[in-house]
């Protein structure tokens, strides 16, 4: 749903578009243009995105896979990211697009050249305007400027100065394009106030959650790592590696949910491979800290944690090869052959937001979603949902949906009208109220998404205590203040 609910708040919204990822809503306004209402395109367009983000870094580290070996091992890699939804164009996948070229820019020319440190700034603010939490990249810059150029920049005035130049002009650049799609301070000042932020507390709660979790898959790795020390006898290694295959496949069907599990798995794994490294030289070095923020920058400010910290990230081939060339081989090789089976394992038991890829037997007849396919069930209650809309329609009804899923349904009707939040809680009343207020002369009907029927919710005993009637399904519930025959 999340792909839905991006291209729905970029082409839905009038009036101003929310300044904190101000580029990527105009990025999906100009794609709607082009592709319209065929999403299967957007998925497209969208793994390019990753395929392109791969080729720039791949180019710096390609002759690091001279050996048929070698690139079989990169294959691997790519493997173990296919579980990752590759299917959700929006600031995540924009974002790692423009850090990926941000790092290549870096590693191939010598910025400390005016056109060329100018150049990488108009980067780095466009990283800025498709996230705004993308800006931390100039601290990841600082990071890489103390490890990867520290032979050729001795000279500390030299490094702070271009630095600060670089900074400068970023910002000058962000602050630009802002002024002159908004037209004036006030108009930027005003998206700010009108778009919803995350709790904070909540945040670095959540992140203290993901992380507690991905530590307890990091200690089995580090068991792993120490038995890939061990040469003789070499049964033992292979032991460990059944070990800890089976506690990995015992947390994936235990706790599996929509890939949070494997994705904790992945993230703990890159975790290992940076704590090795740094063990291997003795000290914590800017380098390593590089990696964390490379892995890491589209998860700040995420309200999904550290989730996203596993999300298909081609500058980890930087690491990977990093440990590759180090004595750490059977290490690695050791991961590779626990995580490999259990990825593919991933891939076809379940899908993000659907099912196995062994169940996705339909194909959607609906125009703009051929030629998807999904499970039966998904298919079936996408047919029922868009025949009630037509019946609802039909009848002099103005359809509005609420709930978690609505967003597709916004995408697939011919005047869409959304709602912008992705998150639809059904015990808060704030964006109810705001519908029910804005529509009080006009015959609607709430067609809400509620996938228990124990209680009433919130929001369901607002539409009762206005007047609404009740019509329900086996999968959503219809409320409208009309009569309407149950069918």
């Amino acid at each position: 749903m999340d792909g839905f609910f991006h291209i729905n708040q970029a082409i839905l919204i009038t009036g101003n578009l929310p300044f904190e990822t101000i580029l990527t809503s105009l990025t999906l306004k100009l794609l709607y243009i082009f592709f319209g209402q065929y999403y299967i395109l957007y998925r497209l367009f969208n793994l390019f995105l990753f395929l392109i983000s791969y080729f720039f870094i791949f180019t710096l580290v390609k002759n690091s896979f001279r050996t048929p070996f070698l690139r079989l091992m990169f294959a691997c890699f790519i493997v173990l990211s296919i579980p990752m939804n590759f299917n959700i164009l929006g600031y995540d996948s924009l974002s790692i697009f423009s850090i990926s070229i941000c790092i290549w820019f870096l590693l191939k020319y010598n910025i400390e050249k005016t056109f060329n440190f100018i150049v990488f700034a108009f980067f780095v603010a466009i990283s800025g305007l498709i996230r705004l939490p993308n800006l931390v990249i100039l601290l990841w810059i600082c990071l890489f400027f103390l490890d990867y150029r520290k032979v050729r920049m001795q000279n500390w005035k030299t490094l702070f100065y271009l630095y600060c130049k670089i900074g400068v002009f970023s910002i000058l650049f962000y602050l630009g394009f802002l002024i002159i799609h908004y037209s004036s301070i006030h108009n930027i000042t005003h998206s700010f106030a009108s778009n919803r932020h995350h709790n904070v507390i909540k945040l670095l709660l959540r992140y203290f959650s993901d992380l507690s979790q991905i530590s307890y898959y990091l200690l089995g790795f580090i068991f792993l790592y120490f038995f890939s020390k061990i040469k003789k006898p070499r049964f033992l290694f292979f032991i460990a590696l059944f070990v800890f295959f089976k506690f990995l496949y015992k947390s994936h069907i235990n706790y599996h949910i929509e890939h949070w599990q494997y994705s904790f798995v992945f993230s703990a794994f890159i975790f290992s491979l940076i704590i090795i490294d740094a063990v291997g030289t003795k000290s914590i070095r800017s380098k390593h800290l590089f990696y964390l923020f490379s892995i890491s920058i589209v998860c700040i400010g995420a309200d999904t944690g550290l989730l996203k910290m596993a999300f298909p990230n081609p500058l980890i081939l930087l690491l990977f090869v990093e440990i590759f060339n180090s004595n750490n081989r059977r290490y690695l090789y050791g991961c590779l052959i626990v995580l490999l089976p259990l990825s593919i394992i991933e891939s076809f038991t379940t899908t993000y937001g659907d099912a196995g890829y062994p169940q996705l037997r339909k194909v959607f007849n609906q125009k703009s979603l051929y030629p998807i396919r999904t499970n039966e069930k998904n298919y079936h209650f996408v047919n029922a949902v868009i025949d009630v809309s037509n019946k609802l329609e039909n009848e002099g009804y103005k359809v509005f949906y609420y709930g978690q899923g609505a967003m597709l349904y916004d995408f697939l009707r011919p005047n869409p009208r959304s709602i912008y939040t992705y998150h639809q809680p059904l015990d808060q009343l704030d964006e109810m109220n705001s519908i029910l207020q804005q529509n009080k002369n006009n015959k609607i009907a709430i067609i809400l998404f509620k996938f228990s029927t124990s209680k009433l919710t919130n929001v369901e005993q607002l539409l009762l205590n206005n007047g609404f009637k009740v019509y329900d399904s086996s999968y959503i519930f219809i409320y409208v203040n009309d009569s309407i025959v149950k069918k």
